[in-house]
């Protein structure tokens, strides 16, 4: 995709007092050019990946840790925080986004790891793909390095895309977290962060969960729901 060339005509040809400026638009459109230009030819270039399951360009690379990746998304095109990316078969969770966008917008893609059912205020199921923090191990999950997260030994932190499902994750919410067995773990939401890994309406809400040794009534172990609304007609 070329940039509007319209666009380059106006900064060089319209009257500015400011001559600097004017100058700087003019390298950023030369330099936003040559990378539309160039993009696809890096051997990390996909076409086929989704955003939010729309098709999008991106150049995805590697990073220092296993579980993530660098994400560059083409000039002039959108990634937000949150966003969920569809590569290499994975699903993965955009945990940071550079706020420097000038010219492109790059951040750091983290695996996901779990997906979590959970029900609203109706009987359907939702599944979520998220990621679930090992209570053992501090995660960092900023290019900066500054955003870790640490937790006893019957805690599990989860990070999730804020949306019209997730915002009724609330405090005092009970979910199953843990994969089918004999006693699977239920875990009560303690904290509901809607903030920190916020911009705007886009980002992650960051779960704190308490395991709960109490087995309730109404939790089905089959479909890891707990609290569990029937379809089934009240008689």
């Amino acid at each position: 995709m070329s940039l509007d060339i319209s666009y380059y005509r106006k900064i060089n040809n319209s009257y500015n007092a400011n001559e600097i400026v004017s100058k700087k638009e003019s390298e950023l459109y030369s330099l936003k050019q040559h990378m539309s230009n160039t993009f696809s030819d890096s051997l990390d270039f996909h076409d086929e990946t989704l955003r939010n399951a729309v098709k999008q360009r991106f150049v995805i690379s590697y990073y220092k840790d296993e579980n993530k990746k660098k994400i560059t998304a083409f000039p002039n095109e959108v990634l937000n925080i949150g966003d969920m990316i569809d590569c290499f078969g994975m699903k993965w969770l955009t945990t940071y986004v550079n706020p420097d966008q000038q010219v492109y917008t790059k951040g750091i893609i983290q695996q996901t790891n779990y997906i979590l059912p959970f029900q609203t205020t109706t009987s359907t199921i939702i599944n979520e793909h998220c990621i679930v923090i090992d209570v053992t191990k501090s995660s960092s999950t900023g290019e900066d390095e500054g955003r870790v997260i640490t937790l006893s030994d019957t805690q599990r932190a989860i990070l999730i895309q804020y949306n019209e499902n997730t915002k009724y994750l609330l405090e005092g919410k009970r979910l199953f977290i843990d994969q089918l067995c004999d006693k699977p773990k239920v875990y009560k939401i303690t904290k509901a962060d809607r903030i920190y890994y916020m911009n705007g309406t886009n980002g992650l809400l960051k779960l704190t969960c308490d395991e709960d040794q109490t087995v309730g009534a109404n939790d089905n172990v089959t479909l890891k729901i707990a609290d569990y609304i029937s379809t089934d007609p009240v008689i």
